[in-house]
């Protein structure tokens, strides 16, 4: 497997070095499963770190100002959440744990619900414990199950979640939401057809060979828990990306609860990394290859990457290259991210 990484130099006077020759290497990156690039700016973390803070008093303003119009909250969700239509699910909601899952109020897609995680208005990422996600997973996983078993043409989905603004959330309450189609979103049909072409050029699963190869380099292998085993990605398309892969099993709907355990605990420890480092928003996604399919190509895969802090004036960390251009760009080295994750990963 080739990790292939093009090395370029930018050479300006700078006026932050008084107007001295200044040199920056500029990584372009490949993704070896789709070819997509990525470009890693290693050390412009300190550039952008003014952003990525979080005013943490205005923060908690927040909270406190929208708690009590809050739709998501015990005492008022029963009321101001839509329920599923009989013929989907009886009971109108589908519940596990702390964990409420229900249809979106303005659908995305067909089929698009979303799951409250815990009944707190709000907890800080290191508080999104592996028990409370593990049970929005399955409550979450158990509609997605639900939708496909009724609609076996529905085979296309996957759980996203926007934690705060700078995430793209509107909600304050932590949750997150599945969505699920006959047509598959753009990014799970090229990896699809990406690893189902790996898998008839070489009669291997890419993922299982992906973390056979990130073992080998050490560099940004985090370890394994159960079913699954956490790398930082190589060719990142958000900051601190990590992603957590289960090995031999393809079909999002068809987890088991120990699968879904485990995915959330790896989650958790790169929450409570993330939370340490001040970081309070992020992004994740959960997908597999297309339902009720046992696809030997294919894997669950969880993504999650951090976004910039809680501020007044927010900055959004998606501009132009990658809304229009399709490119992304990271601020620190995977490797160098990796050698701080390690230690949540480690057996205690």
């Amino acid at each position: 497997m080739d990790f292939v990484c093009e090395r370029r130099t930018a050479r300006f006077y700078s006026p932050l070095k008084n107007f001295e020759l200044d040199e920056q290497v500029i990584e372009h990156r490949l993704d070896p499963l789709t070819s997509q690039r990525s470009i890693v700016l290693k050390g412009r973390r300190d550039y952008v770190k003014r952003y990525v803070q979080t005013d943490e008093p205005l923060l908690v303003d927040t909270v406190e100002r929208t708690r009590g119009a809050c739709p998501f909250c015990p005492g008022k969700a029963e009321t101001s959440t839509p329920r599923f239509p009989l013929e989907l699910v009886p009971e109108g909601v589908i519940r596990s744990g702390e964990a409420r899952t229900f249809p979106s109020l303005f659908a995305h897609t067909e089929f698009n619900a979303v799951t409250v995680i815990t009944n707190s208005h709000y907890v800080r990422p290191k508080d999104l414990t592996a028990k409370l996600l593990a049970d929005a997973l399955e409550a979450t996983t158990r509609y997605l199950r639900i939708v496909h078993d009724k609609n076996p043409h529905v085979e296309h989905g996957a759980i996203l979640m926007n934690f705060l603004p700078p995430a793209g959330s509107t909600v304050v309450h932590p949750h997150m939401q599945a969505l699920a189609s006959d047509q598959a979103f753009n990014m799970l049909a090229e990896v699809d057809t990406k690893a189902r072409e790996y898998w008839k050029a070489k009669n291997s699963n890419y993922w299982n060979d992906l973390i056979a190869a990130e073992k080998a380099h050490k560099e940004r292998y985090l370890g394994s828990i159960g079913h699954s085993d956490w790398v930082m990605a190589y060719s990142p398309s958000g900051f601190d990306e990590v992603w957590g892969i289960l090995r031999n099993l393809s079909d999002l709907t068809q987890l088991s609860t120990a699968a879904l355990s485990d995915l959330a605990e790896g989650m958790s420890r790169v929450l409570n990394c993330y939370d340490g480092r001040d970081i309070r928003s992020f992004n994740a996604v959960v997908f597999s290859s297309p339902f009720g399919q046992n696809s030997p190509h294919g894997s669950v895969i969880l993504k999650i990457a951090s976004r910039y802090g809680f501020q007044s004036q927010n900055l959004n960390d998606i501009w132009g290259l990658r809304y229009f251009l399709g490119q992304s760009e990271v601020f620190d080295c995977p490797e160098d991210v990796a050698s701080q994750l390690c230690e949540y990963f480690r057996e205690a």
